[in-house]
């Protein structure tokens, strides 16, 4: 069961078809709103390509109304990614939630150590995660003997292309080569000057990549689904430390993504889109309408989905992504520690006024995994 409609209309409340203006720490009508402003407070956040509930928390105000500076940095690589939130220079990313799996738990990752990473809610079931390809190519089969670029063998996206390459008969190291080049912004911009053959874009960089006339190849879904995409990531010390900033944060992102998701706000929503570059209204509008597909654009409550989980953990043992032999249903559980939903339930809390709602709020996550965070 998902939020009921009466609980996302009180979390919206005196919201609905703002653009611009900040959103007041206090509204008089609203029993679960926070009477008092917090103090400031600033978050770095890393990401790879910007979402609408990105643009709606910075623009609409959702983080204005919690006091937080949220200064966004675009992550060239996993890698850089990891590397900066290992050293405190980002607080957040927004990254694949196998990206959490790798660097939690294979020693010899990319950064050379176990990194205590954990996902504290989710942000999309891959973002319509698309195989494009460069001019000229017709097919999957197109590709045999080709480049296939990737943002590193073992990120979380190589995996899913390896995936749909081998459903349609070519195998990694055999029919076709592979190069490590980045992040998702970045793939695009190499794949339409047409130095890889094909890789995989989401977020609005493959509709980009299609109106530009490259041919859409395949999509992860037509191989392996459900898939959980990307979440919001943060160290385990940081959030323990700055709990209460972490609660600040992602309360903003949820209620942002609410937004995104009301029809009132259809507008305002692709609005914000065509402030991105390369996004006339046209183009805006797909983005928009991928966004909100159910099971593969956002998510629609910032669920962490375990199917989803699973699916990709399956995805990267299926082609060795592991240094020792894993439980793959355990690692879909809390106990694993690849998430974190104490923080989550502690920021929602301060805006549920129905126990009932908040009890239930996290489908798609076994009640039995997180019944300490419910507390």
């Amino acid at each position: 069961m998902r939020l009921s409609l009466a609980v996302k209309r009180a979390l919206l409340a005196g919201l609905l078809g703002v653009l611009v203006a900040p959103v007041p720490s206090a509204l008089a009508d609203d029993e679960c709103r926070q009477v008092a402003p917090p103090p400031p407070a600033t978050i770095n956040l890393g990401f790879f390509g910007r979402n609408i509930p990105m643009l709606a928390a910075q623009k609409v105000g959702f983080y204005a109304a919690e006091n937080l500076t949220v200064q966004e940095f675009q992550i060239a690589n996993s890698v850089q990614g990891f590397r900066d939130l290992r050293d405190n220079r980002f607080q957040f990313i927004l990254t694949s939630i196998d990206n959490v799996v790798n660097f939690r738990v294979n020693p010899h990752n990319a950064l050379g150590a176990i990194q205590a990473v954990t996902s504290t809610f989710g942000v999309d079931f891959g973002a319509n995660l698309t195989m494009v390809g460069r001019l000229g190519i017709t097919s999957i089969q197109d590709l045999r003997g080709k480049t296939i670029g990737v943002d590193a063998p073992d990120s979380g996206f190589a995996f899913a292309i390896y995936k749909i390459l081998r459903v349609n008969g070519l195998e990694r190291g055999v029919d076709y080569t592979v190069v490590s080049i980045g992040g998702t912004a970045t793939r695009f911009n190499v794949l339409m000057a047409g130095n890889v053959d094909a890789t995989l874009l989401n977020n609005g960089f493959e509709i980009r990549a299609a109106a530009a006339g490259r041919p859409i190849l395949a999509t992860i879904y037509d191989v392996a689904s459900p898939y959980m995409g990307s979440v919001g990531a943060a160290m385990e010390g940081w959030l323990a430390t700055h709990a209460g900033i972490a609660e600040r944060f992602i309360r903003a992102y949820f209620r942002a993504t609410l937004w995104t998701f009301d029809p009132a706000n259809r507008e305002a929503a692709i609005a914000l889109l065509m402030t991105q570059p390369n996004t006339p209204r046209a183009i805006a509008e797909q983005i928009y309408a991928a966004h909100l597909i159910e099971g593969r654009g956002l998510t629609e409550e910032t669920e962490i989905d375990r199917d989803g989980i699973l699916t990709a953990v399956q995805l990267r043992d299926e082609f060795g992504g592991f240094e020792s032999p894993q439980d793959l249903e355990f690692l879909t559980t809390r106990k694993a520690g690849i998430f974190n939903l104490r923080f989550f339930t502690a920021a929602i809390r301060g805006l549920e006024c129905d126990d009932d709602d908040l009890d239930s709020s996290r489908p798609s996550v076994e009640r039995e995994d997180f019944a300490d965070d419910l507390g």
